[in-house]
């Protein structure tokens, strides 16, 4: 192995471990703002918490699919793919306007 590509390694590594990190810690981004989400979208706090819950969820059932396809098409496309997939869902529950479009946004962000 020669130093570009040692380089080119250990680039790739840590900018999907600071994906990595930036993914997990979206997945908790809603909880210190869920007494607002009750009032904006005029919701019991513990039906906002779903914006929390649904995600835990939809990583818990795509991670049965997303195992099998990691071992096919290998760790780091697949890792790279789910953080360039993640931005789009990310942007639209931010756009949402309803607490059910906002839920359905959520969910696809744990699937990515």
């Amino acid at each position: 192995m020669n130093a570009a590509s040692v380089t080119s390694r250990r680039a790739w590594t840590i900018a999907l471990y600071c994906a990595g990190v930036i993914v997990f810690s979206d997945m908790y981004l809603t909880q210190p703002i869920l007494p607002q989400l009750s009032v904006t979208f005029n919701v019991a706090p513990a039906t906002a918490g779903l914006t929390v819950s649904v995600v835990v969820l939809m990583i818990a059932l795509g991670s049965l699919a997303v195992g099998p396809l990691s071992d096919r098409l290998g760790r780091q496309p697949v890792m790279a793919g789910s953080c360039l997939l993640l931005g789009l869902p990310t942007l639209l529950c931010a756009l949402a306007p309803s607490f059910e479009l906002l839920l359905f946004w959520r969910a696809l962000q744990g699937l990515c």
